[in-house]
């Protein structure tokens, strides 16, 4: 399949927007079955954070993956 933009340009197009997707806590480019995709990293896995992230952006497949909250570490 031949996609018009790279998927780092994909990621940066739709950062915003799915950032702005509540329980969302990142964002990255990583691969798939040796294929670029898009990383949406959320707190927690639930019905309406995967109905609202896409399943694939600009081509891209897009892999969901479980983090828990993020926590600032103390120095």
């Amino acid at each position: 399949m031949t996609r018009g933009i790279s998927v780092k340009k994909a990621k940066e197009l739709h950062e915003e927007e799915i950032m702005s997707i509540s329980g969302v806590t990142g964002i990255a480019i990583g691969q798939e079955a040796r294929k670029s995709c898009i990383i949406v990293y959320v707190k927690e896995v639930k019905p309406e954070v995967m109905k609202a992230i896409p399943k694939e952006i600009e081509g891209f497949h897009v892999k969901i993956e479980e983090t828990g909250e993020f926590v600032a570490l103390g120095k």
